[in-house]
């Protein structure tokens, strides 16, 4: 089935960006803000009430606690949540903000200098796809009534140090930021059945890891994390065998 993307409010997201580097970026450049870039914008962005951010509840800290419940923005490492969302699901509805740049623009910079080398586009595909490893990491809260995830899709530069160890000196390179330039939409996942829209159209109706691999261009263990998701969520079922590999379909 094809993607459910819902359009963003590109003005208010333009907005909320503009209200961040206005604070503080332009006049120290980029990695100075004491809180990251996308973070912040993203955060105004969900909750433009100041009052509404950076809530503490329990021993915890909310990013966002309003009407709706709590808003979490997370771009990776979802395991390291697991104790703060266990607690707020106990108690609130809990969205996971995740930020996927679907177009991403690699920016190299000097370390010494602080100037710009080069600005060239990612070749990377399905980014939003490596959302299944983190939700691999919470697995025992999936899918809570009250638990929703909604993708990002962003435009975003990602400034890079030239200071890796290479000829090149991109090899182990550090990233000292990352800084949305446009929302292009938004995938809203309320159900686990909300994740069956990431199969590929062309998937064979019983199919091997392969097969899903081939179709989705991750790597061997980022399929098996999207197979053992979907497996675990029973939305798709195994079946028995194709030679060596397991046969799989989608069992809703």
């Amino acid at each position: 089935m094809p993607l459910r993307i819902t359009p963003a409010h590109q003005e208010d997201f333009l907005r909320c960006r503009e209200q961040v580097f206005g604070q503080d970026f332009l006049q120290h450049g980029i990695g100075s803000l004491g809180e990251k870039t996308q973070h912040a914008i993203l955060k105004n962005y969900y909750c433009p009430n100041p009052s509404c951010q950076e809530i503490n509840l329990g021993r915890f800290v909310a990013d966002i606690a309003d009407e709706n419940g709590i808003t979490e923005i997370q771009t990776a490492n979802f395991g390291s949540m697991r104790k703060k969302l266990k607690f707020f699901l106990q108690n609130y509805p809990v969205r996971i903000i995740y930020p996927a740049p679907v177009v991403k623009w690699v920016v190299w910079v000097d370390p010494q200098t602080g100037e710009i080398a080069s600005r060239r586009r990612s070749p990377k595909k399905n980014i939003y796809l490596k959302l299944f490893r983190e939700l691999y990491s919470i697995l025992d809260l999936l899918w809570a009534e009250n638990f929703s995830v909604t993708i990002s899709l962003l435009e975003s530069e990602e400034y890079r140090l030239l200071n890796g160890w290479s000829k090149d000196r991109k090899r182990g390179s550090n990233r000292c930021e990352i800084v949305p330039l446009s929302l292009q939409g938004e995938i809203h996942l309320n159900t686990a059945k909300d994740l069956l829209q990431f199969l590929p159209d062309q998937l064979p109706e019983q199919f091997i890891a392969g097969d899903l691999q081939k179709l989705t261009k991750l790597t061997a263990r980022q399929t098996s994390y999207m197979i053992h998701v979907l497996r675990s969520l029973k939305l798709i079922e195994q079946i028995g065998k194709s030679g060596r590999s397991y046969l799989y379909r989608v069992s809703m």
